[in-house]
């Protein structure tokens, strides 16, 4: 067999006759290749044709393998890595959520004090503004006749010792001999609540029983408030009460220790109703039943408020103060703890009570209420030396109450008839509750009136 390296191109040649040696010479080893297989037998040609294949085969798959762990190496560190990058990102946007959230709650916060800052900078506008136009007012008209004497603001020592009707200058009705105590004169607001004497009468009554020692809005809420429980006696709203405690039948009971000033089983009666309005009331979803409810358990406690201050202030004062936790915007619950706040010397709470009657209450609807607070308020506002403005909110609190008639000296007429009903409305309290509670289903009347 000739070396295949014999088999070159001669480089004299030139390059055309060089390429066609290059090609002669393939086909050379080509044909020698061909001629040893050819001399082989076709067995072993075959095994070495698979032997090869199968070699080729197993090379295939070694590297299949072989990119397939890459594979899937790479996807578990990419989806390490995904993780790592996802709790990162959660925790992150977590912080800055939470931060976002705090800097809302300062913002509101901060708005919420503004607001109330420049609601008090206004209130105190106003009432500066209603002042000038009453000096105004003063200048223009002669008050001196319209009202039958002012009070003299600069002779304020000298009205210390003076009773209601003297600073009013208002005549003296000739039945009052003695200064009572309200709770010496319940039985003489039931009694003419049977003669169906309206009830600024009876609270005017009082006014004058009383020598200035309750305010007009004392009285007048006491008035409502033995309506309220007569009211609820005449439409069976204590009965079931009542019966539990072995007594169906004890309302004239009840309303006869009333009327003689002790209103302890009468209060019993209210805790027990406003203990069964508010368990009611948490047990319901949010919604307007819950809210009635809960309504009607404060305007309960108002009423047990103003019966309890007759013998206890310090009850009183409790119920008051549940009433405006169950009804923080009840206008009603915060006048009557601010007055009794005023009459426990807690003068600062007083204060921060009737600023709340100012801000929640409606001028049209709630005008009783807001002179009482005008009055109160002035009446401090002048004992720390700022004359200016508790004259201004006294008077705008006596237009009301002159209006009214609640200041206004009764007539001769009237005077011979409550010295009647004196004389012998404590002998008949039996007959007076009796003829109460046969008004049975009588509707519930409203102390406040919509005065145009």
């Amino acid at each position: 067999m000739e070396s295949l390296t014999g088999l070159t191109t001669d480089a004299t040649t030139g390059p055309a006759t060089g390429q066609f040696d290059l090609i002669y010479n393939i086909s050379e080893i080509i044909n020698r290749l061909g001629g040893s297989l050819g001399g082989m037998d076709s067995i072993k040609v075959t095994s070495f044709v698979l032997i090869g294949a199968a070699f080729m085969l197993l090379l295939l798959m070694l590297c299949i393998l072989y990119i397939k762990s890459m594979i899937v190496s790479n996807s578990k560190m990419i989806g390490n890595v995904g993780n790592s990058i996802s709790s990162e990102e959660t925790a992150k946007y977590k912080r800055k959520l939470e931060e976002e959230k705090e800097k809302t709650r300062e913002l509101l916060a901060k708005e919420k004090e503004e607001e109330q800052n420049i609601f008090v900078s206004q209130q105190k506008e106003i009432q500066e503004e209603e002042f000038r136009k009453v000096e105004q007012l003063r200048e223009k008209e002669n008050k001196k006749e319209k009202r039958k004497q002012k009070l003299d603001w600069n002779k304020e020592a000298e009205h210390k010792d003076m009773s209601i009707s003297e600073r009013f200058g208002l005549k003296t009705a000739s039945y009052q001999q003695k200064e009572q105590d309200l709770s010496e004169l319940t039985g003489l607001v039931m009694d003419m609540i049977v003669r169906k004497v309206d009830d600024y009468k009876i609270a005017q009554a009082l006014m004058y029983k009383t020598g200035g020692k309750a305010s007009e809005e004392e009285i007048l809420q006491l008035v409502s408030a033995i309506h309220n429980v007569i009211n609820m006696s005449n439409s069976g709203e204590f009965r079931e009460i009542l019966a539990h405690h072995g007594s169906p039948d004890g309302e004239q009971q009840a309303l006869e220790l009333l009327a003689n000033g002790d209103p302890s089983i009468i209060l019993m009666l209210l805790e027990e109703k406003i203990d069964i309005k508010i368990n009611k009331g948490t047990a319901m979803s949010y919604g307007p039943m819950k809210i009635q409810t809960l309504n009607d358990a404060a305007e309960l406690s108002c009423d047990f408020g103003t019966l309890a201050s007759l013998c206890d202030g310090n009850l009183a004062v409790n119920s008051l103060e549940l009433a405006t936790e169950l009804q923080p915007k009840n206008v009603n619950a915060w006048s009557r703890l601010a007055d009794n706040y005023l009459i426990h010397n807690t003068q600062n709470k007083a204060i921060w009570a009737y600023q709340n009657v100012l801000s929640l209450s409606d001028k049209k609807e709630d005008r009783q209420i807001i002179a009482n607070a005008n009055y109160k308020l002035g009446s401090i506002y002048i004992a720390q030396g700022n004359e200016r403005l508790g004259r201004k909110m006294i008077e705008q609190s006596q237009e009301y109450y002159e209006f009214i008639g609640i200041s206004h000296a009764l007539s001769e007429k009237e005077q011979e008839v409550m010295e009647v009903i004196e004389a012998k409305y404590q002998d008949e309290i039996s007959q007076t509750v009796e003829r109460l509670l046969s008004q049975r289903g009588h509707p519930r009347r409203r102390m406040m009136t919509d005065i145009a």
